[in-house]
This record gives structure tokens, C-alpha cells and sequence, in this order.
């Protein structure tokens, strides 16, 4: 299972971004973030390259972990 669109969303919070700051630093539209959070979307892989990069976690950690929950 992915927690990938979970993950964006707590993390975009953790960090106080709104999804507009969020889109602007990883270079997509305000919308997909909304749609990548909603699960109406997926990110490409370029993508979730950038956002692991900006939280700082491997895109293991990204996409398979639930980070919520510290595991």
C-alpha cells in the first residue's frame, strides 16, 4: 500500500506550507496538489523526487511509510 497522498499532505502541514508555496517549490500547479492530496492524482516520479528532496527523505520512506504514525 502507498502513502504516498497521505504523506504529501502531513508533511506540506508539518512544514506550514500553504499548496500554493508547495506547488511553487516543487515547479507544478497549485491544483495537482490538491489533486495529488485528494487522491485524484498521482506526481510523476520527477515529482516525488522533488518533494522527498525538499522533506529531506528518501523516496522509500515517501511512498511506503506512513509518516503520521512515526513508522
Amino acid at each position: 500500500m502507498s502513502y504516498l497522498n497521505h504523506n504529501i499532505k502531513y508533511l506540506r502541514k508539518q512544514k506550514n506550507y500553504t499548496q500554493a508555496e508547495f506547488a511553487e517549490r516543487i515547479g507544478v500547479k497549485r491544483s495537482l496538489i490538491g489533486a495529488y492530496e485528494e487522491h485524484r492524482a498521482e506526481p510523476k516520479i520527477e515529482t516525488i523526487q522533488k518533494m522527498a528532496y525538499l522533506f529531506n527523505l528518501n523516496l522509500e520512506a515517501l511512498i511506503n511509510q506512513n509518516l503520521s504514525k512515526g513508522e
